[in-house]
């Protein structure tokens, strides 16, 4: 199998000492071109090799999450069932465009566009700004998809339509 990308030696520890590969690009595949730097996996698990999917930017992907298709994951947000409850806080906080102080010099963290979830926010979960929803999980319930997709369907004053 040719590869499409490399784990580089690039890294990072997480806080609950897992460790995070940069990955590049070692071929042109879709919008990527080879050479590209793009964000951080625990293991070529994370990622596949086939199809036009990416981890782009800063973004993280780890523990039993994989992209794979057409998927991008971009940005620096990443939620799992495994992301400790106040890193989960702060990042939810930042979706939902709250101020969020990064330091005791009044700085604070930019508002977050994007949020990639795996099981984590099906119920429960309320953001009025989401405005686009894409569901990659398969469900026989009605009822649990109506309040998947219901997500994107609330009424907020950043949205033009929904």
């Amino acid at each position: 199998m040719a590869r499409k990308y490399i784990l580089t030696r690039q890294k990072k520890t997480l806080d609950d000492n897992v460790t995070l590969y940069r990955i590049m690009a070692v071929v042109d595949f879709g919008t990527v071109k080879e050479g590209t730097v793009g964000g951080f996996v625990q293991s070529t698990e994370n990622l596949s090799q086939y199809g036009l999917c990416w981890i782009a930017d800063d973004a993280d992907v780890y523990g039993y999450a994989a992209v794979s298709g057409n998927a991008v994951v971009m940005h620096d947000a990443v939620v799992t069932g495994e992301t400790p409850a106040s890193e989960r806080d702060l990042l939810l906080r930042r979706f939902k465009n709250e101020k969020v102080s990064a330091n005791l010099f009044g700085d604070t963290f930019r508002p977050l566009k994007y949020l990639v979830n795996v099981n984590v926010l099906t119920t429960g979960f309320d953001a009025p700004n989401v405005d686009c929803i894409v569901l990659l999980r398969p469900t026989a319930s009605p009822g649990l998809y109506y309040q998947m997709i219901g997500r994107g369907f609330r009424v907020h004053e950043s949205k033009k339509e929904t």
